[in-house]
Parts: C-alpha cells; structure tokens; sequence
C-alpha cells in the first residue's frame, strides 16, 4: 500500500480480503461481451477526433485482463465521455479502467457514483465482481486514490453499498464491521476545520469537491430504502443513510456505539 494512504484498521482490512478482492473481477464479468460496436462506438465519442487511436487503445484494454496501471489521452478521453452513458456492463467496465489506473486528471470520485449505479443497476454476479473490485482498490490505493487521502472512505462507502445488495445479504457482523470501519475511516480522515468540534460527524459529500447529491441518493437508494428496510441491521444502516442524506443529526460518537 503507498505510504501516503489512509491507513487501514485491521478489522475492515480483514472483511476486505474476505471478499476475495480481485483487480480483474469486473474485466471478467462484463468484457467478454464489449465486442467491436462498442468499442466503435467509444472511440467515436470525442466527435470521432484520433477514433483509429483510440480504438486500437482500447482493444489493447480489452485484451488484457488486469486493469491498466496509467491511461494516457487515448483512450483515456473517450472513455470520460462515455462513463454513464453506456449502458449499465458497459459502464461498470469504463468505471472499472478508470478507477484503477494514474489518469491525466486525477479525480477518481467523479467515476465511482456511475460504477456503482451501474453495479446496483446490474445485480447478481456483476455486483459481486464490482465489490471484489472496489475491495481491491481500497486495499491497494490504485491509480490516482493516492492524490487525496480523504478520498479513500468513498471505497469503503461503495463495499458497503454493494455489500448490502449482495443477495444472500452478508452476516450482520459483516455489515456492521464496515459500516463502523466508514465511520472510523471518515473520522480520521477529516481536516481540522472541516467540521465543529464533534457534535457533527464528517460525512460523505461533504466538501465542494464532492457534490453532496450523488451520495445522498445512493444512501437513500441502498442504506434507507434497499433491501434490508425493516431489518435489525437494516434499521442501523438506515440511520446511517438518513445522516449521510442529512435527513437526521448524531454525533459522530452515536454513530460508534450504533456499530460498535
């Protein structure tokens, strides 16, 4: 792991690598049927400017199965155009190259809400390659997650989501580990100044860079309103999402104890 990464607590390390995580997961799942209209139709999206340069870079992604380590303009600014414009597999696998690799703009967050939408939109074995994937990502720091530190409990917020829409659900154990290794990641993660004291937890979304919208939907969508309403853990993980959605204030230590 780089030295400059948020460092990792070694309960949340251990259900991450109990996920199997996997770089290679999603080109696995949904690659195989990216064939050439695809392709065709990614290389074209900066109006068609270098398609021949950007097709045979990204035929040469879709014939490796690790992700690569840099992407350089071609294709890297075909395949920021099309990122949630897809279709749901094509997206998770323009997600997948984009979150793992050093890209000439560094800003993995605006690229992970449309993975995983992408990833809950599809369901079944591709939601559990995105989340062998993302546990990959958290552990290892790929790309360009190093650049900001804070950025990093977004993964673990993303295992989570996916986590709970695995179907059969987790144990409950494992849910509430990850939810309280989010809460423990954010709380160490934060700047002093960013929040008053701790009667407000720092949270998801919170900062300018990090449009506040996009992460109260996927909350809503998953931790209020998913499949485990109505449940034990369900009923704690929603209280979580109503925080994250603003829709409910705690401090930050009610959220520990709501985990612990």
């Amino acid at each position: 792991m780089p030295p400059d990464s948020l460092p990792l607590e070694p309960g949340l390390a251990g259900l991450l690598r109990a996920m199997g995580p996997d770089p290679r997961a999603v080109h696995a799942a949904v690659a195989p049927p990216v064939g050439s209209p695809v392709v065709d139709e990614i290389a074209a999206a900066d109006y068609g400017q270098d398609f021949r340069e950007h097709r045979k870079a990204l035929n040469a992604l879709l014939a490796r199965g690790d992700p690569p380590g840099r992407l350089e303009w071609a294709p890297h600014e075909v395949l920021s155009l099309t990122l949630g414009y897809s279709g749901a597999a094509t997206d998770l696998y323009v997600g997948s190259l984009l979150l793992a690799a050093v890209t000439p703009y560094q800003d993995p967050l605006v690229r992970l809400p449309p993975f995983l939408r992408a990833a809950l939109d599809l369901g079944g074995a591709e939601l559990l390659a995105a989340r062998r994937f993302l546990a990959w990502c958290r552990l290892e720091s790929p790309g360009d997650w190093p650049v900001c530190v804070d950025d990093l409990p977004y993964l673990t917020f993303g295992v989570l989501l996916l986590s709970v829409m695995v179907s059969p659900p987790p144990s409950d154990e494992t849910l509430c580990g990850l939810a309280a290794g989010l809460v423990e990641e954010l709380d160490r993660s934060v700047f002093d100044g960013e929040w008053i004291g701790r009667q407000e937890p720092p949270l998801i979304g919170r900062r300018p860079k990090k449009p506040a919208k996009v992460w109260r939907e996927l909350a809503a969508r998953v931790l209020v309103d998913g499949p485990l309403a109505g449940t034990g853990v369900g009923g704690r993980l929603a209280v979580l999402g109503r925080v994250i959605c603003r829709d409910q204030v705690l401090p930050v230590e009610d959220l520990y104890e709501l985990f612990s």
